[in-house]
């Protein structure tokens, strides 16, 4: 046979199909089955679809139905009337399949959407139709077709055709509005477009979105299941998305076993972006300015539970993994999580945009800042966490094997216990913050050990290096309460204290801790020449914010000192006295007793004059027996004798027993605080704070 009369024969038919086709539609009154179609849905959902505009039919090659102003009922305890309205539904119908009794659409333009999907008290979503009767296992069973209305001739009898398939869906200038019953809460998304398209029922549909969330563009991307196997809730639904919103990329690869109900959630997750405050302004959560960051886990949801698997998260240098589980049946939610971190910075989570553009805050004259602390945010929490870190960076200073346990729960935060090394010393510590009890204002408990923590290798990491050497016990355990960090020092009570041994202190060192006060203390001494340390010892006690010396102790190479008197943290003034010991008799007249007076931020010094009167001066060689004896008896910590020539002279001084002829006030009491409020002062300069 020849090409050509194939090919006639081909247009033949197709014309005598067209044709077919146009004759079924002309003679089909579509406004005649606007009734049958609302009560064929209100049999399927047990829903009312209402029509209340035009039902009409445009012909030609590619025949289109249109139908105007359509509502769809919501569930009965919806928060309003309708479900969905619709201005406009055009549907585009493909010719041929027509003549065979199946109507496939080719492409279904959907045009001023308004859809509300909202649940209940206990969870049931709007979505689920026919109340109280559960989604089907199986597939369901086409609806009973309703009866035609009276046709011409050559179709009466004829059922209507069913539709069958999708061949795309475009949505565009739509709202689709969130509900959450159980909380109350709800989210509005303007949907600018939205495409789906499938090669049939059985088939992967392909999506795009392009949208506005709280004013912000929302992109999403990639293919969803089947609409058949949406109905089989044997076979998971699979999916695979990528949006893009809040500056992030987020990646969402898995399957749901139950998709009309959103339950059996298996899902890969992998997000990047370059800034947390622009995703949290998206989700309504307030994060820093911050960044690269990038998540990846796996996330399954079993009953109430979600468990994210396999967590990675990375922030700047930082970085954690492990386990994170929230249990959603519990009141409130509970979160647990087990995680490891190679390197955790606290910097990294710094709001560098707000520390960039924050306007110099006016200065009080006070170094305790009155800002409230923000415990709110622990508010409705539950938690129990573990976390480990190899490298823990906070304010600049280094801890290695860091590892706490974190326990949240009634607004208050618990960290016991705290373990991490600094500078090659083991430190201990507990915490917890939070509500007092019986009371709004916050409570704070610190219990602190840190033995022999190294200077030179502390201040090296700290990026400070060739400082200061020796070894230094701390401790402190106190308490308080207060809305801001100035309220809490105001109220602290409990005790501190340090002890050091040999080491040293260089002349570059000094000037940074306030040299007024160092050059008041010790005028005789020469410049330009590191101060050998034998010792440090300090104990302090601390009372409804007022901080008075049990023990101040320096002794150098060059002149030994002690001290008393306190500081009153509420008000953040000095009272301090320190008495010089010279170890230079020809240096003895200069050695006179200094007042350290002023604030914390701004200490001054000055001669005592009373104490001059009365002779109080120091002596030649190190320290008087009977300041040794009298401070004997309160001194602890972990380093040796053989280290701390102070601690031993203490040790052979106490088997005599206290001299009367100083008191422990004369001889003890009068330094550290100026020491430690030089050191105190000058530790923003010495850490660059």
């Amino acid at each position: 046979m020849r090409a050509a009369t194939v090919i006639g024969i081909v247009v033949a038919v197709a014309a005598a199909l067209a044709a077919t086709a146009v004759a079924v539609l002309m003679s089909t009154d579509f406004g005649a089955y606007k009734g049958q179609i609302e009560s064929a849905v209100r049999g399927a959902t047990g829903r009312q679809l209402s029509i209340d505009g035009k039902f009409s039919l445009r012909l030609g090659f590619t025949p289109a139905v249109t139908v105007e102003n359509v509502r769809f009922a919501n569930a009965p305890w919806g928060s309003r009337p309708d479900m969905a309205k619709i201005e406009k539904i055009d549907a585009e119908v493909r010719l041929l399949p027509l003549v065979f009794g199946e109507v496939r659409i080719k492409r279904l333009v959907i045009s001023g959407a308004d859809i509300l999907l909202e649940t209940d008290r206990q969870g049931n979503g709007n979505w689920l139709f026919v109340a109280g009767v559960p989604i089907p296992t199986a597939a369901p069973q086409p609806a009973p077709q309703p009866e035609p209305a009276p046709q011409p001739a050559d179709t009466a009898g004829k059922a209507p055709p069913a539709l069958t398939s999708f061949d795309r869906v475009h949505v565009e200038r739509a709202r689709l509005v969130w509900r959450n019953g159980m909380t109350g809460k709800g989210d509005e998304v303007t949907i600018n477009s939205f495409d789906a398209q499938a090669d049939s029922a059985e088939a992967p549909v392909r999506i795009a979105l392009h949208a506005l969330y709280t004013g912000a563009p929302v992109g999403l991307g990639g293919t969803l299941g089947s609409l058949a196997g949406l109905a089989r809730p044997s076979t998971p639904w699979p999916f695979d998305l990528t949006a893009d919103a809040g500056g992030a990329t987020v990646q969402a690869k898995g399957t749901i076993r139950e998709p009309l109900r959103g339950r059996g959630i298996d899902v890969t997750l992998a997000v990047r972006g370059d800034d947390l405050s622009r995703l949290g302004a998206l989700a309504g959560v307030a994060l820093p300015a911050a960044g690269p960051y990038r998540l990846d886990a796996r996330v399954d949801e079993k009953g109430a539970t979600w468990t994210a698997h396999n967590l990675a998260v990375s922030l700047g240098k930082s970085s954690l993994a492990g386990d994170v589980a929230v249990d959603t049946g519990a009141k409130p939610p509970h979160l647990s999580a087990t995680l490891a971190a190679p390197l955790l910075d606290i910097a990294d989570f710094a709001d560098r945009r707000a520390a960039a553009t924050a306007a110099p805050k006016p200065d009080d004259g006070r170094l305790f800042d009155d800002s409230p602390l923000p415990v709110e945010v622990l508010t409705g929490i539950d938690a129990d966490i573990a976390l480990r870190a190899n490298r823990l960076v906070a304010a600049g200073v280094p801890f290695t094997d860091a590892a706490v346990t974190l326990r949240i729960a009634g607004g208050m935060l618990t960290a016991n216990p705290v373990r991490a090394t600094v500078a090659g010393a083991p430190v201990t510590a507990t915490l917890s913050i939070g509500p007092a009890a019986g009371r709004s204002v916050p409570s704070l408990a610190v219990k602190l050990d840190a033995a022999k923590v190294d200077l030179a290798t502390l201040l090296k990491e700290a990026g400070k290096p060739k400082l200061a050497t020796g070894k230094i016990d701390l401790s402190a355990d106190v308490t308080g309460s207060g809305k801001s960090l100035r309220a809490l020092m105001a109220g602290l009570s409990g005790n501190v204290g340090i002890v050091m041994g040999r080491g040293t202190i260089t002349d570059d060192t000094l000037d940074l801790l306030s040299a007024d006060v160092l050059r008041a203390i010790s005028p005789w001494a020469p410049r330009r020449r590191d101060l050998q340390v034998r010792c440090v010892v300090g104990r302090y006690d601390i009372r409804n914010g007022i901080m008075t010396s049990r023990v101040t102790l320096f002794d150098s190479d060059r002149v030994a000192l002690s001290g008393d008197g306190g500081v009153n943290l509420a008000t953040e003034q000095i009272g301090f006295t320190v008495v010089p010991h010279a170890k230079d008799v020809s240096l003895l007249q200069l050695a006179v007793p200094i007042r350290i007076g002023g604030t914390l931020a701004a200490p001054v010094a000055y001669p005592d004059a009373g104490r001059m009167a009365t002779g109080a001066f120091g002596t030649v060689t190190g320290l008087p027996g009977t300041v040794a004896s009298a401070i004997g008896s309160l001194l602890g910590g972990s380093t040796g004798a053989a280290e701390n020539p102070c601690l031993a002279a203490l040790g052979e001084a106490g088997k005599s027993g206290p001299s009367k002829s100083e008191s422990p006030a004369e001889g003890i009491g009068r330094t550290l605080e100026g020491i430690g409020k030089g050191i105190g002062s000058g530790l923003k300069n010495l850490f660059g704070q």
